[in-house]
């Protein structure tokens, strides 16, 4: 997640993706997984 192309992919994709895929609780952990990795990598 600390690649440019990669943190605008998952901010842009994001919302579709859980859209698609909520309820479905293995997707639901691979989101929060790569949320989790989203944040971590957010500079304060």
């Amino acid at each position: 997640m600390t690649s440019p192309d990669m943190r605008a992919f998952w901010s842009r994709s994001r919302q579709s993706r859980v859209s698609i895929t909520d309820g479905d609780d293995a997707e639901d952990t691979f989101t929060a997984e790569v949320d989790a990795a989203y944040t971590d990598t957010i500079t304060p």
